[in-house]
């Protein structure tokens, strides 16, 4: 907990420090044309049920529209390990659209999906989050800092919806995600090194009966990452 909390004060340090929210867009750039990243991502999500470390591969792709605007899609791999099963493989998908009201603040929407195999059983669900956008700096890096909140999806019982065809009830995950992450290093015109971390805090259930309704055991859960990434494509001062 001490750590998570010297990660948090950073991160708010970060943004008290970072310039005007409000400041206006570089007045002598075009809006990039496409923004490429490939990541990777190491961390904790032990209270999820996986074991450490927990590792994933990422690759994204933004794209401005004008200079209020951005879409983008993204897909990540993680050979994620149950404790309860020993093996896993997840996977998931997202897309989102970001409107800049202002140059430093973004609001979003996203979608997706998850799946998760396992030598025991197969699960996949959808996820819908808002998220909100920080434009930030750390002395001479330009960063972004996002507070997402993940919305819960899916069936629970059998009398009241239709549960999925593996007959497996929606854990109905939900909570909020930090996030901040900064262009570190210049490789050239086109390519930079990106460093980020997340923190998130969750609240699921455990599976129970689908056919018989009644109250569920439910937690709260932690989980922690950092990130390494490649970007390239755009422009060196658009982030």
């Amino acid at each position: 907990m001490m750590q998570i909390g010297l990660i948090s004060t950073g991160l708010c340090l970060v943004i008290l420090s970072s310039s005007p929210l409000f400041a206006q867009a570089p007045k002598d750039e075009a809006p990039p044309s496409y923004l490429v990243s490939v990541s990777l991502d190491i961390g904790s999500a032990k209270q999820l049920g996986f074991k450490p470390p927990f590792l994933a591969v990422t690759t994204g792709i933004d794209k401005p529209v004008g200079r209020h605007f951005e879409i983008g899609a993204g897909v990540a791999y993680s050979p994620s390990r149950k404790y309860v099963t020993n093996d896993g493989n997840g996977f998931a998908w997202n897309a989102e659209a970001t409107w800049f009201p202002r140059w430093r603040v973004g609001i979003s929407g996203g979608v997706g999906e998850s799946y998760l195999w396992t030598s025991q059983f197969h699960k996949s669900g959808w996820l819908v989050y808002p998220s909100v956008t920080v434009r930030n700096s750390f002395g001479t890096m330009p960063g972004r800092f996002s507070i997402t909140y993940v919305v819960p999806r899916g069936c629970v019982w059998a009398a009241e919806c239709t549960l999925p065809a593996n007959g497996i009830q929606s854990n109905r995950t939900q909570g909020p995600e930090f996030a901040q992450e900064f262009r570190a290093h210049q490789l050239g015109p086109k390519y930079r090194i990106v460093v980020g971390g997340s923190l998130a805090f969750y609240h699921f259930c455990d599976q129970a009966n689908p056919l018989v309704i009644s109250p569920r055991t439910c937690h709260f859960a932690e989980t922690l990452d950092a990130s390494l990434a490649l970007e390239f494509g755009g422009k060196g001062r658009w982030y």
